[in-house]
């Protein structure tokens, strides 16, 4: 029987399996296991278990969980702190959200210039 005491268990052995446990087995509390062994989980996480705490656990592992944030958190001031913590994060944010000034915090903070628009590069 797979319980979630036994589910729990098996990620915290293993911390990549969140990935082969049935979606509809995927309770909070084991996501929550989950990206608090490897934050790279977060991509695993049902969107209705997401949570900010998560994500922040999730996001000082890998950056990349910038990418899997639902689109109901996800806001210019959440892609802002994610800036200041580390530059590199603008290859993840969307877009529409990469304005001038975030471009220029994100660059400042270590971001590759292939993730800045063109129209926000300048020779000077």
């Amino acid at each position: 029987m797979l319980t979630e005491g036994f589910l729990a268990s098996i990620i915290k052995e293993n911390d990549s399996y969140l990935s082969y446990i049935p979606y509809s087995l995927r309770t909070r509390r084991l996501c929550e296991i989950a990206v608090e062994n490897w934050g790279g989980n977060f991509i695993y996480v049902p969107d209705e278990h997401k949570t900010m705490d998560m994500f922040w656990k999730a996001f000082n592992d890998d950056p990349r969980a910038l990418d899997f944030v639902p689109s109901s958190i996800l806001s210019y001031e959440l892609c802002k702190e994610c800036i200041l913590k580390d530059g590199e994060a603008l290859e993840y944010v969307p877009w529409n959200f990469r304005d001038e000034k975030l471009c220029q915090l994100a660059m400042e903070n270590g971001a590759d210039l292939k993730d800045v628009p063109y129209s926000y590069r300048t020779a000077g």
